[in-house]
């Protein structure tokens, strides 16, 4: 798993707090209703509401729907529950489609489940999106069946060996440069599609 996920929520928390909501309604916020991850909310919520492990009553409330994803995850992946943790991580990256961790969890649950090939996309994913930790990544058990992949080698030996800071700058100005010339010519093309379109509903309008 992503370093600190087991242990982050694991000190309970002193202050009291309201009962938890409806596991649907928590799961299932607003400005996801209309999302397309609508359907692995709503699998994972009915899955919390039907299975009695999501959380053990002792523990102190989570504070939000993030927290929450993340303890029943922790649960799941300690007892091998790996198709559970991955929902559970897509859920994570619904909701926080930016953060590394949550695509860095999904690559450990699809590889713990034999999956090489979405196991190796997750992994690249939160490579893309900033995760760099290369020794946690090197010594990960979760991760043991990846070590012989090429793939699994060429983003290892991106963390490990990453280009110059100067060096990065100027592939990213390369690929914006090439973005901005690509959407340029498209269009001009347009733009040069439309006056002869028009060039000829004048000929014909004569």
């Amino acid at each position: 798993m992503a370093p600190g996920t087991i242990s982050h929520f694991s000190a309970p928390r002193p202050e009291a707090r309201q009962p938890r909501p409806a596991m649907t309604s928590l799961l299932l916020p607003t400005h996801l209703v209309k999302t397309p991850f609508v359907r692995a909310a709503r699998l994972v919520a009915a899955l919390m509401l039907a299975v009695p492990w999501a959380l053990p009553a002792a523990e102190a409330e989570p504070k939000d729907d993030i927290e929450f994803a993340y303890r029943a995850l922790t649960r799941a992946m300690k007892e091998g529950r790996y198709e559970d943790g991955l929902a559970l991580s897509r859920l994570a990256m619904a909701l926080e489609p930016n953060k590394p961790a949550h695509a860095y969890n999904a690559a450990c649950c699809e590889a713990r489940r034999g999956r090489t090939g979405p196991a190796l996309d997750y992994l690249e994913r939160a490579l893309k999106l900033g995760f760099s930790d290369a020794a946690h990544l090197r010594a990960d058990e979760d991760l043991a069946s990846l070590r012989n992949e090429p793939r699994f080698q060429r983003a290892l030996a991106a963390l490990e060996n990453p280009p110059p800071a100067d060096a990065r700058a100027d592939s990213e100005l390369r690929d914006l440069a090439g973005r901005w010339i690509s959407q340029a010519r498209t269009t001009r093309r347009f733009s040069s599609s439309i006056t002869a379109r028009g060039a000829t509903a004048r000929r014909a309008a004569r």
